[in-house]
């Protein structure tokens, strides 16, 4: 029987042309769709981590990423925004290719290139900056490669450097110190080859101390350049708003979150394997005739349009159910490689390795799994992969139905269309708090920051109006506190953030008027303030009117801080429109 065409011409892709055609679907996205909060807030760090780096201090919990971002912006400063969505599409493409050099040698190309493909789709429905997300995967994945090359190869300085991308990851983003937890590997390692417990120590320490000379090496430049005191204030306020229960970074409520995201996948993941098995059964059953090949065809095909037609509809399909669905197997095949005594050693490090990342780089993420979660994937869903899919594996329930390769095959083909098809569409009809509608994103506003950057035309009005207006009470290097989700002012108009924060719904009440009024006897002078009357963040044909935007009406109990601040420094109302508002200091 010949080949399916799509399929043959995917297995025959070389690793580079593989790699360089998912390069190019990211790049597709990064020309449409702009976000008021999170794309600002990157940006306004990048922009003032050299300039002011205390008027950004709540963003040094992530401060080599701040690094990063403001060299790189440096070099490119014409293209703004564009140039940030590319540097985060060559970020992921360098994880992506660091995956596939680890992962080669113990997973056939076929399930490999399955698995980064999916991983690939899975996160790129929104336009991809450098950020601390992306960032943390890279980092992450190659202290793992380094790792793992130290434990095959008993390389003392492979264990070094790990622990030293593990230090340099815990600045990009603080709670990925967790992953010092992969020294448990070197344990687990040793016990499944009964090495010698002097051996595992020094692993252990080789891997210590790189993480903890490369922590000094890095406080030391942090001195070296002024941003040491910056960044313990940040790790203290990070401290105390941990406490807090309104606060959505709050210990209590992501640990409560963290719980509840992972059980749910493993009952979505546990119930699609379900399926998947009843699936393997009946195909079994069938005879591998042409008339039952056809029917299996028309049957898939039926299936795939109803998927589509469901999700078109908004009836049950959800892009985070399907990432959710996904975690879950990607964990019940990482136990099951770990679990089955004849899997090589060298899988079950790997799957112990992804398993990790898995469940341990989204702890600290305000959104858990529907943010950071999608990024953790890189190693555990190409291993996922080839546990369901691969030559002669699967779960034991999968075995015993001694299914022909030609129906595992099949099955492997349509699960993976069901789910590229599915996440295909969001990525089409989902931007990050833009519009569904791709054919109305062909506007342009007129700021070079966010040149080259196409929305709609009541997004770019609006913005175009405001950037207008606002020009007339502030200027660069100026400091403004803009209110509460819209950090993309700063970086449009090189402006300062005069709450240590471009992004003050992130602070809890109590927090931002104690900002607030430390900002005010530190500065010596009143900001204009740029306040928003729309939800940013909400709608997705914005500047629609919906109840979510009564959040901003100035007599609800969250603003009364700015309230009381506004009137008692008698600030005046000199600007409006259906979105903004512009209030000046009396001085002004």
């Amino acid at each position: 029987m010949k080949k399916n065409l799509i399929s043959s011409f995917f297995e025959n892709l070389t690793s580079r042309q593989f790699i360089g055609l998912l390069f190019l679907y990211q790049l597709c996205f990064i020309f449409q769709g702009i976000d008021f909060a999170d794309e600002g807030f990157y940006g306004a760090f990048y922009q003032q981590i050299f300039r002011d780096p205390q008027s950004v201090e709540y963003n040094f919990m992530y401060w080599f990423s701040g690094i990063v971002g403001g060299a790189y912006l440096h070099f490119f400063p014409q293209f703004g925004l564009l140039a940030l969505r590319l540097g985060g599409v060559l970020m992921i493409t360098a994880t992506m290719a660091l995956v596939y050099r680890l992962l080669k040698p113990h997973i056939g190309g076929k399930e490999l290139k399955t698995g980064l493909l999916l991983a690939t789709v899975l996160i790129s429905f929104d336009p991809k900056d450098l950020n601390y997300d992306n960032m943390s995967s890279l980092l992450l994945v190659g202290a793992a490669s380094l790792f793992f090359h130290g434990l095959n190869r008993h390389g003392k300085f492979a264990f070094f450097l790990s622990g030293a991308l593990i230090s340099l990851n815990t600045f990009t983003r603080l709670p990925n110190v967790l992953g010092l937890a992969m020294g448990a590997v070197i344990i687990y390692h040793g016990w499944l080859l009964s090495k010698k417990p002097i051996l595992i120590a020094r692993q252990t320490l080789y891997f210590g101390a790189g993480f903890a000379l490369a922590t000094l090496l890095i406080l030391a430049v942090m001195h070296s350049m002024g941003h040491l005191s910056v960044f313990m204030d940040c790790v203290s306020l990070v401290r105390e708003m941990g406490k807090s229960t309104e606060n959505t970074h709050g210990l209590k409520r992501m640990m409560k979150l963290f719980r509840y995201e992972y059980s749910m996948a493993l009952i979505r993941g546990g119930l699609a394997l379900a399926g998947l098995i009843l699936t393997g059964a009946l195909l079994g059953r069938i005879p591998q005739r042409p008339p039952a090949a056809r029917a299996g065809l028309v049957l898939g095909c039926l299936l795939l349009a109803l998927s589509l037609l469901m999700a078109i509809r908004g009836i049950f399909f959800s892009w985070y159910l399907l990432l959710s669905t996904i975690t879950g197997l990607s964990i019940i095949a990482a136990l099951g490689l770990l679990l089955t005594r004849k899997t090589p050693v060298e899988l079950k490090v790997l799957a112990l390795l992804g398993l990790g990342m898995l469940l341990i780089q989204p702890l600290g993420s305000d959104m858990g799994m529907y943010s950071m979660g999608r990024y953790s994937l890189w190693l555990a869903l190409p291993v996922a992969t080839h546990y369901f899919f691969g030559p002669g594996r699967g779960p034991a329930s999968w075995t015993a139905l001694d299914l022909s390769p030609q129906v595992l095959s099949g099955m492997r083909r349509w699960t993976v269309c069901f789910f590229l098809l599915l996440f295909g569409f969001y990525a089409l009809t989902y931007t990050w708090y833009d519009s569904r509608d791709r054919t109305k994103m062909i506007y342009t506003v007129n700021n070079k920051y966010v040149r080259g950057v196409f929305t709609t035309k009541a997004k770019a009005d609006a913005l175009n109006e405001l950037l207008s207006a606002s020009a007339r009470y502030v200027h660069k290097d100026d400091y403004v506190l803009v209110y509460d989700l819209f950090p993309l002012y700063y970086p449009m108009t090189q402006t300062k953030p005069f709450v240590r924060n471009s992004w003050p719904k992130l602070y809890d009440r109590v927090v931002f008027n104690q900002e607030l009024q430390k900002a005010v006897e530190e500065k010596k002078m009143l900001p204009v303030i740029i306040y928003q009357t729309i939800n940013t963040t909400g709608s997705l044909n914005w500047p629609d009117i919906h109840d979510q935007n009564k959040d901003w009406d100035l007599n609800q109990p969250r603003n009364a801080g700015i309230r009381q601040f506004l009137d008692s420094n008698h600030y005046r109302l000199t600007w409006e429109n259906i979105a903004f508002k512009i209030y000046v200091p009396p001085a002004r």
